[in-house]
């Protein structure tokens, strides 16, 4: 399985390139990453609107960098890119946002086990009555993701006939405003 870390945004509401935010004294993306590399055998970031920032960090923890240069295009189109960037051996990938540091290793484990149990070709995080990141996607779905476009992520991905699974999702936060960071981080 391969992880991939969609980074390419510009952090608009935040101000600022949010994934170098520190928690624990990591940063946002080092924990995206870390959890990532626990169950992955390779982990790539996709990064866009600040990949002299994002590079090094990714680089120097033992992940590859991929550039998505429409990322101004939204979600689909990181997500394409990353999915492009499988290796052909490839036959799951875990997608996870950078900006999600609260997304525990069990949570992803149990992902993982339920796309193993069911056979599922996307198995979900389900919160807040949504389907969403993080996610599982099987091999069978990845030529459609080389369509995506625009700010539609994974759920594009679904066919009439494909099997869906989810795994609630204890701790759904995001940081994306610095109200966010400032009630989130202060550890």
């Amino acid at each position: 399985m391969t992880g991939i870390i969609l980074a390419a945004g510009e952090s608009r509401r935040m101000g600022k390139a949010k994934l170098t935010l520190e928690l624990d004294g990591k940063t946002l993306l080092e924990h995206a990453i870390a959890k990532a590399q626990s169950l992955c055998s390779e982990v790539i970031v996709v990064v866009g609107a600040y990949p002299e920032i994002y590079s090094p960090i990714a680089e120097k923890v033992g992940a590859r960098v991929v550039l998505n240069q429409d990322w101004q295009e939204g979600l689909g189109s990181s997500l394409r890119v990353g999915m492009s960037a499988l290796s052909p051996d490839t036959n799951l990938a875990l997608v996870l946002l950078g900006d999600q540091p609260f997304i525990s290793e069990t949570h992803l484990k149990d992902l993982l086990k339920k796309q193993q149990e069911t056979q599922a070709e996307l198995v979900f995080s389900s919160y807040e009555g949504i389907q969403g990141p993080p996610v599982v996607i099987a091999r069978q779905l990845f030529e459609r993701a080389h369509h995506l476009k625009g700010d539609k992520g994974a759920k594009a991905l679904k066919r009439a006939d494909s099997k869906v699974e989810e795994v609630w999702l204890e701790r759904y936060e995001d940081i994306d405003t610095p109200e966010d960071a400032a009630k989130l981080l202060k550890a």
